[in-house]
């Protein structure tokens, strides 16, 4: 496959991290912003880490996708969750050999029985990072598709994604899709993958 490669597993981080989510479920209300915004992604909640800043809140999607400045939800302190980034962190150090540069962290659940319709990442922001989940909660009946390659969503796995070219998500499980999605690139460069 050539839009997907897998860098690492950790089945113990997906276990702990489904527990921790069912017991916190509030955390899914609190930015609503994402699906309200764009409608590829209306079936979809999320809960933030680092998020893109600007003093105008109203952007459309390809407005925010040419912010580059980042700041941090409260999210970002939880223990819990911030376990999670420091394991990212140091996968994505040994995958590209040094320190990477981290732009937006968030958790994102795609319901059950829904789809995320196809589109392509574009923009200021996405010319320099590389897009990396981490599956929470997924199946053999969640899949991924970027062009001709199809990765299906098994709990445990971090993976890039080519999120250049046309995308989408397919859920026909009956238990959501959660997965910690993740842009990166090396420090003092850009894109690590070439498309």
């Amino acid at each position: 496959m050539k839009n997907f490669q897998t860098i690492r597993e950790n089945q113990q981080l997906a276990i702990e991290l489904r527990k921790y989510l069912e017991e916190n479920k509030d955390f899914w209300l609190r930015y609503t912003g994402r699906q309200r915004t764009t409608h590829a992604l209306r079936y979809t909640e999320q809960i933030p880490l680092i998020v893109p800043t600007d003093a105008n809140p109203n952007k459309t999607t390809s407005q925010w996708n040419d912010v580059l400045s980042l700041k941090y939800t409260e999210f970002y302190e939880d223990p819990v969750l911030r376990k999670s980034v420091d394991w990212i962190i140091e996968t994505l150090t040994d995958h590209f050999g040094k320190e990477p540069e981290i732009g937006r962290i968030f958790f994102s659940k795609l319901k059950a029985g829904h789809d995320v319709d196809p589109h392509v990442d574009s923009g200021k922001y996405f010319d320099k990072f590389d897009r990396f989940h981490f599956v929470v909660q997924g199946d053999e009946k969640t899949t991924f598709i970027s062009g001709d390659d199809i990765q299906q969503l098994m709990p445990g796995f971090f993976f890039w994604t080519n999120n250049h070219i046309d995308h989408y998500l397919l859920n026909r499980s009956e238990q959501d899709r959660i997965v910690i999605i993740t842009d990166a690139c090396p420090s003092g460069g850009s894109r690590f993958h070439s498309y």
